[in-house]
């Protein structure tokens, strides 16, 4: 039984228990804070260790995903158990979808990023094998030679878009009449 519960039962009034109470919380509160303060800068120096392991690993070309990683790890709730993964059979997973896990396994959310991140390829030196620059580069070019002419390009990626789109939904799509688009206006153009 602690302090605080101690003077719940003590046989005094409620103005007196409060006021013992405040008095604990003054002494300890010093105390405590103190401690808070040590292991956040403790916490702190850690995490920024282990961003910059990341970051050498080969996710610097990732910054954003770095910065969402310190904010988790830094979260003081971070290693506290906050999943709880299922066993593969549980899961209905089986040859490549499984990953081998027989039993139930709980672990923080830290963890289970770490977890994630020691099975993704590395290479002799420890760095990532994914290069995530790389794979923006091979979604932007779609497969399709350049022209040359950006204004070209831009027009026929757009109308091959519009073409997709329309047989997805059933309908073609197709850029609106003049009339539609002004409203039937007409420029009064200034010059001829």
């Amino acid at each position: 039984m602690g302090i605080l519960e101690t003077i719940d039962t003590l046989n005094l009034s409620d103005e007196e228990k409060a006021r013992m109470r405040r008095e604990y919380a003054e002494e300890v509160d010093p105390l405590k804070s103190e401690r808070d303060r040590l292991q956040a800068n403790d916490r702190s120096e850690r995490v920024r260790v282990e961003i910059a392991n990341l970051s050498d690993a080969g996710l610097k070309e990732a910054p954003a995903a770095l910065a969402f990683l310190r904010r988790l790890y830094l979260s003081p709730d971070a290693e506290e158990p906050g999943v709880v993964l299922f066993a593969d059979h549980e899961l209905g997973l089986s040859g490549d979808e499984a990953t081998g896990a027989r039993a139930r396994e709980e672990m923080s959310t830290k963890a289970a990023f770490e977890h994630f991140f020691s099975l993704l390829p590395k290479d002799t030196e420890g760095k990532l094998k994914l290069v995530l620059s790389d794979q923006g580069d091979i979604t932007d070019e779609h497969g399709k030679p350049k022209t040359g002419d950006d204004l070209a390009d831009a027009e026929a990626n757009t109308a091959a878009h519009k073409e997709s789109l329309g047989r997805a939904i059933g309908q073609p799509i197709g850029r609106p009449s003049r009339a539609k688009r002004y409203g039937g206006r007409t420029s009064s153009g200034g010059g001829e």
